[in-house]
């Protein structure tokens, strides 16, 4: 009887282990498929600056006011390219959708993480509006201004551990730390 508990123990644990591993190899694809999408970003930029320059060249080589038939195929190729750069736009705004889609899915609320890994969020337009900082086994909550930095929600109780400013909390050996909860993120309209 016991030994059929211990197995089934064991089973539940192996299937816990199998359960993370899984969740990291999700994890380590959608690390690559950002990459990926960034990638893709670039070479979408230099799709629009090639497009500019093309659209350059041919500002350089206008057609005479004369040359009726030549004028209208040289205005008809630069709308085709300036087209082409708004469908360009167009693509790189669904990327950066994608993007924050999958780094919002890599930092699930409830997540803890470090300030490093918050300033990353914060440079790639997808950090969370409000986090849980825990200083000593005592927690704080701060929301994110429009402006870039997180402050305090409730200002009103005073503590000497913590800052109006989330940056101000944390010394510079505690940055790799992780004490930062992700509370919630702003929904996107």
């Amino acid at each position: 009887m016991e030994k059929r508990k211990s197995i089934k123990k064991e089973v539940a644990l192996k299937d816990i282990d199998n359960q993370e591993l899984v969740e990291k190899i999700i994890d380590l694809c959608l690390w690559y498929h950002i990459e990926d999408s960034h990638r893709r970003l670039e070479m979408i930029n230099l799709q629009i600056k090639n497009c500019n320059l093309q659209i350059e060249f041919l500002l350089d080589n206008k057609p005479f006011w004369f040359q009726k038939q030549k004028l209208e195929e040289h205005n008809k190729k630069i709308e085709e390219l300036e087209n082409k750069i708004i469908d360009y736009y167009k693509q790189i705004e669904e990327e950066v959708d994608i993007i924050q889609k999958m780094q919002q899915s890599l930092n699930k609320e409830g997540d803890i993480i470090s300030y490093n890994k918050l300033i990353e969020l914060l440079s790639n337009n997808v950090a969370p509006y409000e986090v849980e900082l825990n200083l000593g086994n005592k927690y704080k909550n701060y929301i994110l201004l429009e402006e870039g930095y997180y402050v305090l929600k409730n200002k009103k109780p005073k503590d000497e551990m913590f800052s109006y400013w989330l940056r101000d909390c944390l010394l510079d050996n505690e940055n790799d730390k992780k004490c930062i909860k992700i509370i919630k993120y702003k929904k996107h309209k």
